[in-house]
């Protein structure tokens, strides 16, 4: 038996490197030359216009195809197209939406987009992206990704630049097609977020190698397990402002969290204070931790997960019930999630 505690805002930072593409020739058009044949069947040998492409025949009859892009001064070609397609029209990106506030120095960015128009139908598909950010509403427009196949990334902690707390960004995406036509940029935002650094909290495990583990041996059905003095979890307070602390349970297997244990249901309570040593009863109602988030007060995980000060130590006792019975094997492990959660505390 596993019960992990996650921490709400955990940003794993991924360092990605854009992609850089030239532009196409310049011109006012690009020049496409194949050979004309009347006998309906595989172009001749003259039809050939490169050593990695051939043009397919007047009639539209499948020809060879490259597996990579070649250009020239007059032609410009895309590999895996069996025929020469018009597509005269840009594709369609959007960034996705980010949350109002982020509590981190670095989160994740994504977009998609489409290379689909209700006029023509299916386009060549997408073949880059470009994506911009700006810092204040006021901010000037500044390139991020430039021509990158990537559809996320993870923006900051300080790579374009240094996130800081207070501010807002705010994101913006443009797509060109393997036909080489280019979006243009949305003239507003399409997603932003604020960073609010008042807000953070940092979980220490019983035992660093367990990764914010509580591990429960073999136990029996319908059987209560209480923390040792040593299994504690210790939240601290890292943000600029006081906390309410609060918890909500769930799990990767069939079971799920109740109030009383049942068939493939099982308890956890908590309790928030600063003793050393385990709890020795547990309300079976106020200290219960559900399905979804639920924040301590007077009487709800005790009293101190409600008003946390900034750079004050709480620990955090968990008391454990397993379901009256389980359809599940004996013999399979359960992981059960605490996730740990907080909210500015307000008088």
């Amino acid at each position: 038996m596993k019960v992990r505690l996650l921490v709400f805002g955990l940003i794993v930072v991924l360092a990605f490197s854009g992609l850089l593409f030239g532009d196409p020739p310049t011109g006012t058009s690009h020049v496409l030359i194949w050979s004309s044949l009347t006998n309906g069947g595989d172009e001749s040998p003259e039809g050939r216009a490169g050593s990695i492409y051939k043009l397919n025949d007047v009639l539209g009859n499948g020809s060879s195809a490259a597996t990579q892009r070649a250009e020239g001064t007059t032609y410009h070609l895309y590999g895996g197209f069996r025929k020469v397609d018009l597509d005269l029209r840009p594709p369609i990106s959007e960034t996705d939406d980010l949350p109002d506030e982020t509590f981190a120095t670095s989160f994740e960015v994504s977009w998609a987009g489409e290379d689909t128009t209700t006029e023509d139908g299916e386009g060549w598909g997408i073949w880059v992206y470009d994506v911009e950010y700006k810092v204040g509403v006021a901010g000037a427009w500044t390139a991020w990704l430039t021509g990158t196949e990537l559809t996320h990334a993870t923006f900051g902690p300080t790579v374009p630049e240094v996130v800081l707390g207070g501010e807002t960004y705010y994101f913006r995406c443009r797509a060109r097609d393997l036909a080489t036509n280019v979006e243009d940029f949305p003239p507003d935002a399409e997603t932003e977020t604020y960073i609010n650094l008042n807000i953070g909290f940092t979980i220490a495990a019983p035992d660093a190698e367990m990764d914010s583990v509580w591990k429960i041996d073999t136990i029996d059905v319908y059987t209560a397990v209480n923390m040792l003095n040593t299994d504690k979890f210790v939240i601290t307070n890292t943000g600029a402002v006081a906390l309410q602390m609060g918890l909500r349970a769930d799990s990767l297997g069939n079971w799920l969290p109740g109030y009383y244990p049942a068939l493939d249901t099982f308890v956890v309570r908590a309790i928030f204070n600063d003793n050393n040593t385990a709890p020795a009863t547990f309300h079976a109602v106020n200290d219960v931790v559900g399905k979804t988030n639920r924040y301590a007060s007077a009487t709800v995980f005790g009293p101190q997960g409600l008003n946390v000060g900034s750079g004050t130590t709480e620990n955090l006792w968990l008391y454990f019930i397993s379901p009256t019975s389980s359809e599940d094997h004996y013999d399979e492990e359960q992981h059960i999630k605490i996730i740990v959660v907080g909210r500015e505390f307000t008088p």
